[in-house]
């Protein structure tokens, strides 16, 4: 049987934020479109109290995602329906997800497992680890198509699943959570308090505000809530030291030191002699722009362009010893230019 790649994510969360959001998973909603229906189908807490299992039918919309040729095979496609087992461990903070097709089979098997459990590095993190596998029995030249429906749907439930912890998680850090480390949740003892009684539940955690402070299993320490992890006091609220308040008082209202400026004009810093043609012009703009001078280079300081026309073309003679005087070429009192 093929497998997926397994794929990872990390959640910069501690463990019952991430699995809060993962149980809180809306359906039809812009966080997963995909997702039409979901129906609690059994629940159950083992003996020793230590996790619960809890079984899910969902429906999906993959009418985007199955092709045409497989809608025989693979029907309804929009009302993909995949069973999921959750598995909440709230001692080990482990939560194992594990997900199967009933739609399409036994001509295609889809199987997924994620695994959701505290970062090895880091306890205040999660890690996020998902992989699967698929079957195709399909006969020849279709067979690549089913492969290719559950990659797109493998990577596609990843997306999806990892887009929308992060934005219910970001609403939960809006609001103070109650969960306690190593209880079982509130949101799970909602669930099961309608078909058990009180006393066959976990009990409550005591009341603490202490840290967060990770200890054995069996210790018997009082954990603190996970929305007080790594948070050494409220924003905004915490409390200084008069000699630190003056000091930053004094640093933001003290004036702003005048701009040291040189005094003359030796101690300026020269501009970059750029080279240039066409006099006061760039070559930059020479290229940018078009101009009808000739593209000669002159020496500092000389004029640019061409020598203005001579005067002869419109008919028109100079007196050299005159200097400035113009005659006309007749002679005969006629004002007018003539071009010849």
């Amino acid at each position: 049987m093929p497998s997926h790649k397994s794929l990872e994510h990390k959640h910069l969360r501690v463990w019952e934020n991430v699995a809060e959001a993962i149980w809180k998973r809306y359906p039809g909603a812009v966080r997963f479109p995909e997702r039409v229906d979901v129906a609690v189908t059994s629940k159950r807490i083992a003996l020793d109290q230590s996790d619960a299992v809890i079984e899910r039918r969902i429906t999906y919309d993959y009418s985007e995602k199955v092709p045409l040729i497989l809608r025989a095979n693979v029907n309804p496609a929009d009302r993909f329906v995949m069973l999921e087992t959750l598995t909440f461990n709230w001692r080990e903070r482990t939560l194992q997800v594990e997900v199967h097709n009933e739609t399409g089979l036994p001509d295609v098997s889809y199987r997924e497992l994620t695994m959701i459990a505290a970062h090895p590095d880091n306890e205040l993190w999660t890690m996020v680890r998902q992989t699967g596998s698929y079957e195709s029995n399909l006969f020849f030249g279709i067979n690549q198509m089913g492969c290719s429906m559950c990659e797109e749907i493998y990577n596609l439930n990843f997306m999806h699943n990892v887009d929308a912890d992060v934005s219910l998680m970001q609403e939960f850090a809006s609001t103070s959570s109650s969960e306690v480390v190593g209880y079982f949740p509130t949101y799970l003892r909602q669930l099961f308090i309608q078909d058990y009684d009180p006393s066959q539940l976990p009990p409550l955690p005591p009341p603490t505000d202490g840290g967060l402070s990770r200890s054995d299993v069996g210790g018997g320490g009082a954990m603190a809530p996970a929305s007080t992890a790594g948070a050494a006091a409220p924003v905004g609220k915490e409390v200084l030291d008069p000699e630190e308040t003056a000091r930053r008082l004094a640093w933001m209202f003290s004036p702003t030191p005048p701009i040291a400026m040189p005094t003359s004009d030796a101690a300026r810093p020269k501009a970059v002699e750029v080279p240039r043609r066409l006099g006061r012009k760039g070559a930059a703009l020479t290229c940018m722009k078009p101009t009808l001078v000739p593209m000669h280079t002159f020496h500092k300081g000389a004029p640019t362009g061409p020598d203005p026309p001579p005067l002869e073309i419109y008919g028109v003679m100079r007196d050299g010893a005159a200097g400035d005087s113009i005659r006309q070429r007749d002679g005969q009192g006629a004002s007018s230019l003539v071009m010849f």
